[in-house]
Parts: structure tokens; C-alpha cells; sequence
């Protein structure tokens, strides 16, 4: 399972953030959080800086490999989850994050910030609102709403990339490993100058105001403790 999980990681090429669906309880300890994501439609070619050449497959994808740590700050259900990693949407961005789970119990909600570190002049932010809640007996539904930001400047492109999107799945949680399989829906704005095309050769190209719809599916994979 492990060996397939990196796989999947090394081969993803993206144009945009894993819009997968991430859980809104915070598990305690340390943990290690994957997630995937399929575009099966996603930012029109040109519009997304250094992966353009990832734009133009039928099927792009996009991922991140997160390690966090979580613990709880009260008896009301407010917790705290810190964590690091990396993700790949063209360009390998590092980041820090931060989330607060702001409410517990059956429905469970909570915020996060994550920073990105500059890389090649490029970064890539987002800010995330988490949800969960029952659908019937132990099935639980998982929802998260994400407004992502790739900005920077490299020797092919320079520009701004904004995605807002909301994905929905649902939680299957075992005793070391929680899945969470999620579909997402979204708008991405792109706006900036692009000269190399990697496989095509193409002239220089300038966009404003690129928008592109995006939808796909993806799966959030957690291996934590009890």
C-alpha cells in the first residue's frame, strides 16, 4: 500500500492544488496525510505557468504529502493540528499549515491556513473551511471548501493563478487508516505571461482574465494512530 502511494505521488502532474476533500476532525499525534486528485476538467492550456505541458493531457492530476501533528486544546472539542510538506501542481511547492478544529461532536467544522515557501520565485497558498456529518449509521459525509493561490515569476512565466473549489466525499475511517474519496467542482483564474510550452514551441504568451471551470475527483489517504 505504501509502495503504491508513492507511486502515485512521483507520477502526478498537475496544473492546480489536489482539491480532494481533507477530514475536519483533528486526530491526535503524529500522522501522515497523501492526497490525489484527477482534473477531468481542468485549466485551459496556457494558464497555468510552469505545467503548462501537464494542461494539456485529457486527465491532469495533482498532489501533496503532508506530516502533522495534532492535539486537542479543550474539552469542548477545539483542536490544533500543525503540520508540513510538499505539493506538486507544475512547480514543487513546500508549505507549512495550520488548522483549528473549531467545534466538535457529530458535526465537527474547522479552519486552515497554509503557507507556502517560495521555490524558483513560485509559491502556493490556500485557506480551507472543513466540515463533517452524518449520513446514516457510521457513514459520515466530508465536505471542503478552498480558495488556493499560486503566484511568482521564473524564467518561462510570471503570473497569478486563483482556484476556488468545493469537494464533497465521504469518510471511511479504519483503525490506522482513514480514506476519504471526494469529488470537487470549481472555478480557476489565471492572469500573467508564458514563453515556453515544453513539448510544443510556441510563441510568448500573455493572459488576462483566464477563466476555466474544474472538476474532477480525487481520494485523501491518512495513516495515523489510534
Amino acid at each position: 500500500m505504501r509502495a503504491s502511494i508513492l507511486f502515485l505521488t512521483l507520477i502526478a502532474t498537475g496544473c492546480m492544488p489536489a482539491l480532494a476533500a481533507r477530514p475536519a476532525r483533528v486526530q491526535p499525534g503524529f500522522q501522515l496525510e497523501i492526497r490525489e486528485a484527477i482534473a477531468v476538467r481542468g485549466p485551459s492550456r496556457g494558464t497555468c505557468f510552469g505545467a503548462m505541458r501537464e494542461c494539456d493531457f485529457p486527465l491532469p492530476f495533482s498532489a501533496e504529502a503532508v506530516v502533522g501533528y495534532g492535539s486537542r486544546l479543550s474539552a469542548n472539542g477545539r483542536a490544533l493540528s500543525v503540520g508540513g510538506g510538499v505539493a506538486y501542481t507544475g512547480p514543487l511547492s513546500p508549505f507549512v499549515e495550520l488548522y483549528q478544529q473549531r467545534r466538535a461532536g457529530p458535526s465537527p467544522w474547522g479552519v486552515g491556513l497554509r503557507l507556502g515557501i517560495p521555490t524558483d520565485g513560485w509559491s502556493a497558498h490556500a485557506l480551507e473551511l472543513r466540515g463533517e456529518g452524518p449520513i446514516q449509521g457510521r457513514t459520515r459525509r466530508a465536505w471542503t471548501t478552498t480558495l488556493a493561490a499560486q503566484v511568482g515569476s521564473g524564467p518561462d512565466a510570471s503570473g497569478t493563478a486563483i482556484t476556488l473549489a468545493h469537494s464533497e466525499g465521504v469518510v471511511l475511517r479504519g483503525r490506522f487508516v482513514t480514506v476519504l474519496p471526494s469529488f470537487f467542482m470549481g472555478v480557476h483564474h489565471a492572469q500573467g505571461e508564458a514563453t515556453d510550452f515544453g513539448y510544443f514551441s510556441s510563441p510568448s504568451l500573455r493572459f488576462r482574465n483566464a477563466w476555466s471551470v474544474v472538476g474532477g475527483f480525487g481520494a485523501t489517504v491518512r495513516i495515523h494512530g489510534r
